[in-house]
C-alpha cells in the first residue's frame, strides 16, 4: 500500500511538474508570437511611413520639375516678347525710311 501511495504521489508530481512545464512552454510560445507580430506591426508601419516619404519626394520632385519647365517656359516667352519687339522696331524704321524716300520723290518730282 505505501508503494501504491508512492507510486500515486510521483505520478501526481509528475503530471503537476508535467501542466506547470506546459503552462511555461505555452506562455513563452505566446510571448514569442506576441513579439514577432509586434516586430511585423513595426515593419508595416514603417514601410508605409516611407512609402509616404516616398510619395511625398515624387510630389516635391514633380513640383521643382513643373516649375522649373514654367520658368523656362516663360523665360522663352520673354526672348519671343523680345525678339518681336526688336522685329517690329526694325519694321517701322524700315517703313519709316520708305516714307521719307517717297516723299523725297515726291517732293522731287514737284
Amino acid at each position: 500500500t505505501l508503494s501504491k501511495f508512492y507510486n500515486a504521489r510521483t505520478d501526481q508530481q509528475q503530471k503537476c511538474s508535467e501542466e506547470k512545464t506546459n503552462e511555461i512552454v505555452s506562455r513563452e510560445e505566446e510571448q514569442q508570437e506576441d513579439e514577432i507580430k509586434s516586430e511585423k506591426q513595426e515593419k508595416t508601419e514603417n514601410v508605409d511611413e516611407n512609402t509616404e516619404t516616398n510619395q511625398e519626394q515624387a510630389e516635391f520632385n514633380e513640383d521643382i520639375s513643373n516649375k522649373e519647365a514654367i520658368t523656362k517656359l516663360l523665360s522663352q516667352q520673354d526672348d519671343d516678347d523680345e525678339k518681336i519687339t526688336h522685329e517690329r522696331i526694325q519694321w517701322k524704321q524700315k517703313l519709316a525710311s520708305r516714307t521719307k524716300d517717297t516723299f523725297r520723290g515726291t517732293v522731287q518730282g514737284i
